[in-house]
């Protein structure tokens, strides 16, 4: 249960098309949790904005050890707070060690991916 939004950074962690996402910091009962705080563009239709809510809450019910945690949402302003995740997507990861990777990674990062479906 999220007790205290505790820290957010005022740097931008990565800029998408949706809005930016920001490294936060999340106290629980337990400790203090890394998080990504995805901060979204205006949404220009009660449409939209309905399919965002009915996208996070199906996301927040979802967990795999392949899916990135949905802790909550909220809705002024229009938010997601997320499970940290070092580089951000796969697309970055794969962008940065792209020299680095062999055939054997691409190829678990595939079945990781099924794994979901």
């Amino acid at each position: 249960m999220i007790k205290v939004l505790s820290e957010i950074q005022s740097e931008i962690y990565l800029q998408g098309n949706y809005g930016c996402v920001f490294r936060g910091s999340m106290e629980s009962f337990e400790d203090e949790t890394p998080v990504a705080i995805k901060l979204f563009k205006t949404i220009e239709s009660d449409a939209q904005f309905r399919d965002f809510q009915r996208e996070a809450k199906i996301m927040k019910t979802l967990e795999h050890e392949n899916i990135v945690k949905i802790y909550g949402f909220r809705e002024e302003p229009l938010l997601i707070i997320m499970e940290y995740i070092n580089y951000g997507s796969l697309l970055t990861y794969l962008s940065i060690h792209r020299p680095d990777l062999k055939v054997e990674n691409l190829l678990d990062f595939a079945a990781n991916i099924a794994k979901v479906i």
